[in-house]
């Protein structure tokens, strides 16, 4: 199979990932945190290096919570800190996983409009601007166009305001290069996924705190320590980790992190998808939806008189994956006007070779 969905998940890992997931499965790895003899400090050890490599990629010291992924990360952030007399400014280029915590709250909204280079209109902040606004809730890349948004602008707009920043970094984070040592704002919360473009296990992921953020803990529970303590400890990130850690997973992610941090690694991702976009623009009979300028590995195509769906059908004939539909990221497709047709995703990854990209290209060009 030529595996194209990638932007669901990187189903292909390096070996060094699933050598990391097997040790820590198989090599005497208990509980962390709750015993000091030595199989529990080697899970404990598991945890602290995932938390460095993270830390490691996103150009921080520290200050990194662990989680199940993106999803519940972002819960944590918009359920710990956003209610329903807030207002929240976002953008119609969000996943569900952003849209349905913040409906849950009840804050109001305001959604920015796509820039001519299919990413959210920072540019209009000032004008959504009011005197309740509590946060900017927005996605790092988006999952269905690959645009990139200039999450720079957004964090200096937020410590000008005194506002929360929530990225949703599941489309970013091993995409494109991030460093947060010169963050403007100490209200920042990155949230990140480990199985998309950092190459871990499934189920694991995180987020990122700045020093002036304390969300309320979405879930409560075993902490390993204080356990007389009715409540959760305050302490960071114990707080939000209530329960027994992902160690098989995390041990994963730490691999995953430092394959992305590999010295050939953007490069020859981006070589990849620049011959499929390349390409893809020198067809005919089909609408491409990716930005001018550089974006993620992520593409949405439409052939002419044809749904996503039927696209992504005849695809598969040819053992080709795809994702046609919605991609959870209902208001981008009304805002660009596929809510009939879907868009159908080709999203490649490290692992991809340019002869599959070839053939992609050959089999398109064949259909009618």
């Amino acid at each position: 199979m030529i595996y194209l969905d990638n932007g669901a998940t990187t189903a292909i890992k390096p070996k060094a990932v699933a050598d990391a997931v097997y040790r820590a499965m198989t090599e005497g790895y208990g509980n962390p945190g709750r015993g000091s003899h030595a199989w529990a400090q080697n899970s404990y050890r598991v945890l602290r290096k995932a938390r460095k490599n993270m830390a490691k990629l996103l150009g921080t010291e520290d200050s990194i919570a662990l989680t199940s992924g993106v999803t519940e990360s972002l819960n944590v952030a918009i359920h710990g800190l956003i209610t329903e007399k807030d207002h929240v400014i976002t953008s119609v280029a969000e996943h569900n996983s952003v849209l349905r915590p913040l409906y849950a709250t009840g804050c109001a909204l305001d959604f920015l409009p796509l820039d001519e280079h299919l990413a959210p209109d920072v540019r209009l902040l000032d004008k959504m601007l009011k005197p309740n606004t509590k946060a900017v809730v927005i996605t790092h890349a988006s999952n269905v166009v690959g645009s990139i948004t200039d999450i720079d602008a957004v964090m200096a707009f937020a410590e000008a305001h005194d506002l929360y920043v929530i990225i949703d970094g599941a489309q970013g984070l091993g995409q494109v290069p991030v460093n947060f040592s010169g963050s403007p704002t100490d209200k920042l919360i990155y949230c990140f996924a480990g199985h998309k473009s950092l190459y871990g296990p499934m189920g694991t992921g995180g987020f990122f705190y700045g020093k002036d953020v304390h969300p309320a803990p979405l879930k409560v529970g075993g902490s390993g320590i204080e356990s007389f303590n009715h409540h959760m400890p305050d302490e960071k990130p114990v707080l939000w980790e209530a329960g027994t850690a992902n160690v098989h997973g995390f041990a994963g992610l730490a691999a995953g992190a430092e394959f992305v941090m590999g010295k050939d690694y953007f490069e020859k991702k981006d070589r990849i998808f620049q011959a499929l976009i390349d390409g893809l623009r020198n067809l005919e009979g089909y609408r491409i939806f990716y930005p001018e300028e550089k974006g993620t590995s992520c593409v949405g195509i439409l052939k002419e008189g044809m749904s996503s769906q039927e696209l992504a059908l005849l695809l598969e004939e040819e053992d080709i994956a795809t994702r046609p539909g919605y991609h959870c990221a209902p208001l981008l497709h009304e805002y660009l006007h596929t809510k009939e047709t879907g868009i159908c995703r080709l999203s490649t990854s490290y692992f991809n070779t340019e002869e599959e990209i070839q053939t992609v290209l050959d089999v398109l060009k064949t259909i009618e």
